[in-house]
C-alpha cells in the first residue's frame, strides 16, 4: 500500500479510530495512536503474524487484539468504503455481453 493511500484511509477511520482521551490515558501511558492501529490492522489482515506486528509496535498482546478489532469495527463502519453490489438487473446486462460466456 502507497503511503498515499496509508494517509487517505487514515484520514476517512481517523474519526473512529480515536478513542477517547481519558479511556485512553487510564494506564498513564500516551494512548496508541490512530497510525499505529491502522499499521497494525493492515499488517493482520494482510497476512502477518501478530507476534511481529505487536514487537515492532511496541504494544502488549492484548493491546494488539483490542485495537486490532477497534480497527475493524471502524473498517466496516465506515460509510467511504461501503461495498456497492450490483442489483440484479444488472448482471443479467453482464451475461448478455459477449465477454462472458455463460452456458444456459
Amino acid at each position: 500500500m502507497s503511503n498515499t493511500s496509508f494517509n487517505k484511509l487514515l484520514e476517512l477511520l481517523s474519526p473512529k479510530l480515536c478513542f477517547n482521551d481519558k479511556f485512553a490515558n487510564i494506564n498513564g501511558l500516551e494512548p496508541i495512536s490512530c497510525k499505529i492501529m491502522l499499521h497494525c490492522a493492515i499488517h493482520f489482515l494482510a497476512g502477518g503474524s501478530y507476534h511481529d506486528t505487536h514487537a515492532t509496535a511496541f504494544i502488549s498482546r492484548p493491546s494488539f487484539f483490542r485495537l486490532l478489532w477497534h480497527a475493524i469495527d471502524a473498517i466496516n463502519t465506515c460509510d467511504a468504503l461501503e461495498v456497492q453490489l450490483p442489483k440484479l438487473d444488472q448482471y443479467h446486462h453482464c451475461a448478455k455481453d459477449s465477454r462472458f460466456h455463460i452456458l444456459e
